[in-house]
């Protein structure tokens, strides 16, 4: 025979265990974005600050309204398209190839009036918008 020393089993302590067994787990799901939105208990989020990161190099990917921009730079008689060196006749292919939406910046850097004249001959040819920056 057992003894029962006079206790009784509470089913009392067995349920608010496992009211808080489920509590805990459910915050612990929530918490870690299993449920909800990790932010709160309910899945809303009451704190409203963000945070944005811009990537330069990726904004014309994301702006649809972002214009394209080619560099053209002439060093003496070099001339570079987008930092490669092409010739006259490859400028003028590229120009002609190019969405006529491209603008092209067109940097002066020690050039030789001729070459630097073969580029603006060419842009102007074709009806393209330009810039034109001269360094000594």
């Amino acid at each position: 025979m057992s003894k029962n020393n006079g206790k009784k089993k509470s089913k009392g302590g067995l349920v608010l265990t496992g009211l808080v067994a489920i509590g805990l787990l459910g915050f612990g799901l929530n918490e870690f974005g299993l449920i909800g939105d990790g932010g709160s208990l309910f899945g809303t989020n009451n704190n409203n600050s963000t945070q944005q990161t811009t990537n330069p190099s990726s904004n014309a990917i994301n702006d649809p309204n972002a214009v394209e921009t080619v560099h053209i730079t002439i060093n003496e008689n070099t001339i570079f398209w987008n930092d490669e060196v092409v010739d006259e006749e490859t400028l003028n292919d590229n120009i002609i190839n190019t969405d006529p939406e491209v603008q092209y910046t067109v940097t002066d850097q020690s050039a030789i009036k001729a070459s630097y004249d073969a580029v603006i001959e060419a842009l102007n040819n074709s009806e393209r918008t330009y810039i034109e920056t001269h360094l000594q």
